[in-house]
């Protein structure tokens, strides 16, 4: 169940779900000391040209659950947030600010300005929020797939990827070891009903 990235694992949606991962941290390998929610989602590739965000949302598949973490890859992983909410604040600061100028100008010449420039740079700050988002999101941290359900499955896989080649041993070897107390549960009851 492991693809041959050496920093991606495949496992199931109840996995995530039970948070059933060794304690060795998804982004250091180093040993885990704290555990962080993650939730992944997917849809289809067309759905947002077709639909939009909307469509895009409602058509998505979704998983969620903790994985395991170093306090300083947590500390990391919360960084990133902060340029895009300054930005944000900024924006919305300069429109207000555009508002109350443009009201209280009362049509003068030296009012308007501001008003317009106010606005004009909280937009800037709007757009460089979002490309400050696409980035900050995109470059840090565990990023997950959730993958069409199979034939045959009652639940789809999650890909994750971007993650420490430690962890994804730790989990193959986690995923051996449930399999092999899974045939071990499976075999007993058998073998005592034959005796």
């Amino acid at each position: 169940m492991t693809p041959s990235n050496q920093r991606t694992i495949l496992f199931w949606r109840s996995q995530l779900a039970r948070n059933d991962f060794p304690p060795v941290c998804a982004m250091t390998g180093e040993t885990a000391q704290t555990w962080r929610k993650f939730t992944f989602s997917s849809s289809p590739p067309w759905a947002f040209w077709v639909g939009g965000i909307l469509l895009s949302y409602v058509l998505s598949r979704r998983a969620s659950g903790y994985l395991p973490l170093t306090y300083a890859s947590e500390k990391t992983l919360k960084a990133p947030n902060w340029p895009v909410l300054a930005f944000a604040a900024t924006g919305a600061t300069l429109w207000v600010i555009a508002i109350i100028v443009g009201v209280a100008a009362g049509g003068s010449d030296v009012g308007s300005a501001v008003a317009v420039w106010a606005a004009l740079f909280g937009g800037w700050a709007f757009f460089v929020t979002l490309i400050a988002y696409l980035v900050t999101n995109r470059g840090f941290g565990p990023k997950g797939k959730v993958l069409d359900q199979q034939n045959g499955h009652y639940e789809p896989l999650i890909e994750l990827s971007n993650v420490h080649p430690k962890f994804v041993e730790a989990v193959r070897r986690h995923q051996e070891e449930r399999a092999r107390q899974l045939t071990v549960n499976q075999a007993s009851p058998i073998l005592t009903e034959s005796k």
